[in-house]
C-alpha cells in the first residue's frame, strides 16, 4: 500500500473477552463495508473470516507480540475490507501497542491534486487536515463511532502516514490524541479543558465518549 491513513483503535486488554476480534471484526463490517479476504503476506491467500478470526483470536487470547526475529508468517493475519470508497483498506492488529489499525490510502482521503509531488513529502498534520475530503472520511468515522458505542475500545485515535497515535499513558495523563480530523475520548478525558471550542467540536458519544472534531 502506498502512503496511509490511520484510523486506531485502542483496548483494554483486561477488559476484552475470549471472543473480542470476532466482534471486533463482525462490528466493522458494517455501514458499507464487506469482507475482502486475506492480505497474503506470510499466510494463504485463501483464507475465510472464520479461519482468520480463529487464528488472531488464538494469538490475542495468549497476548502474542511478534518477536524482533520471528517470521511474519507467526504474527496476527491482515484482514481485508471492500468499500465503494477506498482502492484498499486493511484491519492490522498491533497488540504490542494495544490497539487496532484500519488503514486506506492516504490519496483516497486528502485532496492531492493540486500539490506536487515534492511538496507532499514535506506536508505536516496541519496542512494535510485542509486538504481533507470530508466525504471520504465519513465511513470510518461512522465504522469508528459503531465500534465505540459496541463498547469495544478505549479511544479511537486519527492520523496521517507522517503521524501517530498518542500512547496510552500519555492520552490518559491528558495529552491530545492524534486527531485527523476527528478522536474519541472517554467521558472525563482530563485533557478536555485544554480544548478551545472554537478550534474543535466535542459531542458526546452515547453516555461513555466524547467526539472530538477539528473545525
Amino acid at each position: 500500500m502506498p502512503a496511509y491513513y490511520a484510523v486506531s483503535f485502542h483496548y483494554d486488554r483486561a477488559a476484552v473477552g475470549r471472543d473480542y476480534l470476532g466482534v471486533l471484526y463482525e462490528t466493522m463490517l458494517q455501514g458499507g463495508f464487506s469482507f475482502g479476504g486475506v492480505l497474503a503476506w506470510g499466510c494463504p491467500g485463501d483464507l475465510t473470516l472464520d479461519e482468520i478470526i480463529r487464528w488472531n483470536q488464538e494469538r490475542f487470547d495468549r497476548d502474542f507480540k511478534l518477536g524482533l526475529d520471528e517470521d511474519i508468517s507467526h504474527d496476527y493475519r491482515q484482514i481485508l475490507l471492500r468499500h465503494p470508497c477506498y482502492a484498499e483498506c486493511r484491519v492490522i492488529v498491533l497488540n504490542a501497542y494495544r490497539y487496532a489499525y484500519v488503514i486506506v490510502p492516504e490519496r483516497d482521503v486528502f485532496a492531492f491534486d493540486t500539490i506536487a509531488p515534492a511538496e507532499l513529502v514535506a506536508k505536516d498534520e496541519a496542512g494535510l487536515r485542509a486538504s481533507i475530503r470530508t466525504e471520504q472520511i465519513a465511513p470510518l468515522r461512522e465504522m469508528a463511532l459503531t465500534v465505540w458505542r459496541r463498547g469495544l475500545v478505549t479511544a479511537v485515535q486519527t492520523c496521517g502516514e507522517i503521524g501517530a497515535p498518542t500512547g496510552a499513558a500519555a492520552l490518559a495523563a491528558g495529552e491530545m490524541p492524534s486527531m485527523l480530523p476527528f478522536a474519541i475520548v472517554p467521558v472525563g478525558w482530563s485533557g478536555v479543558s485544554r480544548i478551545a471550542e472554537e478550534e474543535v467540536r466535542i459531542p458526546p458519544v452515547g453516555e461513555t465518549g466524547l467526539l472530538l472534531e477539528s473545525r
